[in-house]
């Protein structure tokens, strides 16, 4: 709701108007987008600024993904312009080819915490590590683990 029209008390409010719940209407608008094959476009607000917002029907939910407003997209050529041309040999791509089929399979959850585990037991089989100076501010709270 973005404002409100009227104001008044519970007990006045009449119970036929009332709708059943707020999950068959999502459950409605999710089924008639994807029966028609649609996404739905509107606006929320977050952290105080306006944004553009797609949904779509997943399972028994709506995904909603963030969209840019045009002003905020820039041409490709402002990103790419300065990236200089690199000639692709045949070799260079037949090695390519073959890392990314040696590599191929299902992405698992625990792959995380398993590089984790790695990276932390590789730093531990070095050199002990100097401790680290003290910093103050935002940074030094921060938790990554």
């Amino acid at each position: 709701m973005s404002e409100a029209d009227r104001f008044k008390s519970r007990a006045e409010q009449c119970r036929r108007w009332t709708a059943r719940s707020a999950n068959d209407a999502f459950a409605v608008i999710r089924e008639t987008i994807r029966e028609m094959d649609k996404v739905a476009i509107g606006r929320v607000v977050l952290t105080n600024r306006e944004h553009i917002i797609a949904l779509e029907g997943r399972d028994k939910g709506l995904i909603g993904t963030l969209l840019r407003y045009p002003y905020e997209v820039r041409a490709p050529a402002e990103y790419f312009d300065e990236i200089q041309d690199v000639k692709v040999t045949k070799d260079m791509l037949d090695l390519a080819r073959h890392i990314v089929n040696q590599k191929a399979g299902t992405f698992e959850r625990s792959s995380r915490i398993t590089t984790k585990a790695r990276w932390s037991s590789s730093s531990t089989r070095s050199a002990p590590a100097s401790p680290s100076p003290r910093r103050s501010g935002p940074a030094a709270r921060t938790s990554w683990t």
